[in-house]
């Protein structure tokens, strides 16, 4: 409520008061702060960057200078005070290595130890494995994911980041979950903004910050359109007063409060029924003056970005031009795949009376369907070629006796027989391309493999019509179109005024 704000503020300003003149911030932070965490970090937070505080807090803390407490800053959580230790360049983040030694009496002298072995030579990778209790790196040679200042440990961090040279071994530093030898992988610097630009785009959007923009849009869409509020209406409308609040629901207390006005964009008038409704879908309610004029904002700035949106052919000519071409576009599509394209595919007596009316078109003469098998041995395709002499015996295989067949050479690791079937290019295929006209069952080598080659069309003559099923239907939509058309034709008469066509193209040939 507005009077707690007024007490917080207060109590801030005291506190404030008594930093200026001299007290303790580490003790103050512990006898006033209300962050559970400060009684354990006395009021402490370390480093940080931009995006690891909600934006007031951070742009407060970035705006004070080194030494001084900054005036009550406003967040969600409440009223802070920040005092400014120290500011330095962002360092980026560290790549490390580790090996931890989990709390225990020993733990410390077990870490010791380690370390002298480390620093007498022995293995990083081995030690590691052999020592670490961290189950998720120790296999890995203790690597961690990359990490910034306030990503870990405060106390992990200063030593990672302490270590300057790639594979530099820290002494012994103690956590709260053990004891731990870092080494330093590499250091990650800050990247240039063209590497970052969309990263930081999309922290930005998920950020308060985000509200910002927003609300320089909205103000400008008020100006634009000519926004014109009520006030006397709107501050009637919002006293909790002045309704019902029953079951996460707003009611009126009385009709006439339903119609009265609350603004205007552009002489479309908005009243206070309109603004209930839109409360009422909010997935929050709360019997609260404040949460009422929350809503009130909340509907204002929608209401203006609505009316904008309605109303962008009329002030932006490239948008409606391009939302012309858009529906123009969809529209067409629409109509194409009504009357051409669904029903190419659909007819099948036509599709069939095409095929047969233009097997000429259906025939090329560098493309072969075939059945290649490939073996090792030519042992193997010879005794292929007697189980399967004639391409008819192959189509008659099932896909599992296909299987069963290459099985039969396949027992081992080394795959003995494969099979390609499908559809080839023969200029470009290795083993096609040394066929001879009339192409014929053929066992042939080819760099020390030996293929048996089934040809299941014959180039010379039409593709089956099943396996050109997609040239067919394009040829076919082709002619549906053409006949379309000239229904169209038909149908709608088109005059053009060939004088003023020239005078278009005049202007034209100007530009």
């Amino acid at each position: 409520s507005a009077s707690d704000t007024l007490v917080a503020y207060n109590k801030a300003i005291m506190v404030r008061d008594s930093l200026l003149g001299g007290a303790s911030f580490n003790e103050l932070a512990v006898a006033y702060s209300e962050d559970p965490s400060a009684r354990q970090n006395k009021g402490d937070l370390g480093y940080f960057t931009v995006f690891q505080m909600v934006y007031p807090f951070e742009t407060a803390a970035y705006n004070t200078p080194i030494g001084q407490v900054s005036m009550p800053t406003r967040t969600k959580f409440g009223y802070h005070l920040i005092k400014v230790f120290d500011k330095k360049p962002f360092e980026g983040q560290v790549s490390v290595a580790h090996i931890m030694f989990r709390k225990s009496k020993d733990a410390k002298d077990r870490a010791f130890e380690t370390y002298e072995k480390l620093i007498a030579g022995a293995n990083w990778e081995e030690t590691c494995k052999q020592y670490s209790e961290d189950a998720q790196s120790a296999s890995k040679g203790g690597m961690l994911a990359p990490f910034g200042r306030r990503q870990i440990v405060a106390s992990f961090a200063e030593a990672a980041f302490a270590l300057t040279e790639p594979n530099e071994i820290s002494d012994p530093i103690e956590t709260q979950y053990g004891w731990h030898i870092i080494k330093l992988i590499e250091k990650i610097p800050i990247g240039d903004l063209e590497s970052n630009q969309y990263q930081l785009r999309a922290k930005v959007k998920r950020d308060s910050r985000a509200q910002l923009s927003r609300k320089k849009m909205v103000e400008r869409l008020a100006e634009e359109n000519n926004w014109q509020e009520n006030t006397e209406n709107v501050q009637l409308v919002i006293l909790p007063v002045n309704h019902k609040y029953l079951k996460d629901k707003w009611l009126f207390d009385n009709d006439s409060l339903a119609n009265i006005e609350l603004f205007k964009i552009q002489g479309d008038r908005y009243y206070a029924k309109n603004l209930y409704k839109f409360i009422n879908n909010s997935t929050q309610h709360k019997n609260t003056q404040a949460f009422l004029y929350d809503e009130y904002t909340s509907f204002r700035e929608e209401s203006l970005i609505e009316y904008e949106k309605a109303h962008l052919d009329e002030k932006y000519d490239e948008y409606k031009y391009l939302r012309q071409e858009y529906y123009d576009g969809i529209l067409l599509f629409s109509i194409m795949e009504n009357e051409v394209w669904a029903k190419a595919g659909k007819d099948s007596l036509g599709l069939a009376s095409y095929y047969e009316q233009h097997k000429s078109d259906f025939i090329d003469s560098t493309k072969l369907f075939a059945a290649i098998f490939t073996a090792t041995e030519r042992s193997i395709v010879d005794t292929l070629a007697l189980k399967l002499p004639t391409s008819k015996a192959y189509l008659k295989l099932s896909k599992k006796e296909k299987e069963g067949l290459l099985a039969q050479y396949n027992g081992s690791p080394q795959l003995s027989l494969q099979l390609d079937s499908g559809e080839f290019i023969i200029d470009q295929h290795p083993v096609l391309q040394n066929l001879s006209l009339p192409y014929k069952e053929s066992v042939i080598n080819v760099e020390n493999k030996w293929y048996y080659v089934l040809p299941l069309s014959d180039p010379q003559l039409p593709i089956p019509m099943e396996n050109t099923m997609g040239k067919l239907i394009a040829k076919y939509q082709t002619i549906l179109e053409e006949r379309w058309l000239i229904e169209l034709k038909k149908a709608y008469s088109v005059n053009v005024n060939e004088a003023t066509l020239k005078k278009v193209y005049k202007k034209l040939e100007k530009l």
